[in-house]
């Protein structure tokens, strides 16, 4: 029996390499390496997804925050502004009544004083309307690049997993 041992132990490792027995100890072992290639590939697929989705939540996160910042800076110079313009306004009246006062023009007289004081308030309200159209229309400019932003993040996080899966096919895994 001892010198069976000794035969098998000598020529063990030969008749593991050839036959039956030796393709079944290498297909068990690429089967186990493949798993864990697989495994590994998963795992590092799964970070760099998620790695990705942390950097676009941040983006965005940064983005919302810079956007509601602009958006108190237009609110407070369309503030600023209006004041300016009203301020502007009483005084242009001012101003217009006192021409008309020492042109004799008494405020009852009505015509051509109420035309020119309606004026004022008319070029006043147009100045208004435009500020008003140029504050919406960069609210509108932030919105929409919040919405371009989060467009290139789902076309990003499309690719990454079109390419992870293409790179899976085309491996075996």
């Amino acid at each position: 029996m001892g010198s069976f041992s000794n035969i098998l132990g000598a020529l063990g490792p030969t008749l593991i390499d050839q036959g039956i027995p030796g393709m079944i100890i290498r297909s068990a072992s690429m089967f186990s390496d493949l798993g864990e290639k697989r495994g590994n590939l998963e795992r590092q697929q799964l970070e760099a997804r998620q790695q990705l989705q942390a950097r676009q939540q941040l983006e965005e996160k940064n983005l919302y925050e810079k956007n509601e910042l602009e958006r108190q800076r237009l609110e407070t110079e369309a503030a600023t502004n209006e004041a300016r313009r009203r301020n502007a306004l009483r005084r242009a009246v001012a101003r217009q009544k006192t021409l008309f006062s020492a042109q004799g023009i008494a405020p009852s007289d009505g015509g051509s004083n109420e035309a020119v004081l309606l004026g004022l308030y008319n070029d006043s309200d147009l100045e208004q309307g435009a500020d008003d159209r140029l504050t919406t229309l960069r609210k509108s400019a932030l919105d929409q690049n919040l919405d371009q932003t989060r467009q290139k993040n789902l076309l990003e996080a499309t690719q990454l997993s079109q390419q992870q899966y293409l790179y899976r096919i085309l491996n075996g895994y």
